[in-house]
């Protein structure tokens, strides 16, 4: 049995590992495998079954909105490097989507919401930030 990852230029074969003995990480998690994974031989990548469907279908390379000017590549370098989104400005771990010419990151959620999105939950904002004003000039 074989997957192919979109982000990955070969197909990954079934693995079944015993015991921790084998000593293989997984390149998303940083976890050590034993029992279901994923390996591409030839690159020697390993992925625990879950971590490599987790990431089966997403695109290797996206074009942002905002930030159409580089394209974004798929980070799924593991959960131990925290960035600050540049669309929703939260700290986040794990896979991501970064440009390579600039500092430019976006979490999962954030790189595939529709601009549409994003301009309602900023006139959200802006409605609780007046709220807020509100309830503090009368106190």
């Amino acid at each position: 049995m074989e997957i192919k990852l979109a982000s990955h230029e070969h197909s990954m074969g079934y693995h079944c590992l015993d015991d921790e003995t084998d000593d293989k990480w997984c390149e998303k998690c940083t976890k050590n495998i034993c029992g279901a994974a994923y390996a591409c031989v030839r690159c020697e990548l390993w992925l625990h079954e879950l971590c490599a469907k987790a990431i089966q279908y997403l695109p290797r390379e996206i074009t942002h909105p905002l930030h159409s000017h580089h394209h974004l590549m798929l980070d799924w370098s593991g959960p131990f490097q925290p960035f600050t989104c540049d669309r929703c400005l939260k700290i986040s771990s794990g896979t991501n989507y970064s440009c390579c010419r600039c500092p430019f990151e976006l979490d999962l959620v954030c790189a595939f919401a529709s601009s549409d999105d994003h301009v309602a939950r900023k006139k959200r904002q802006r409605s609780n930030a007046d709220r807020e004003k509100q309830i503090m000039q009368h106190y």
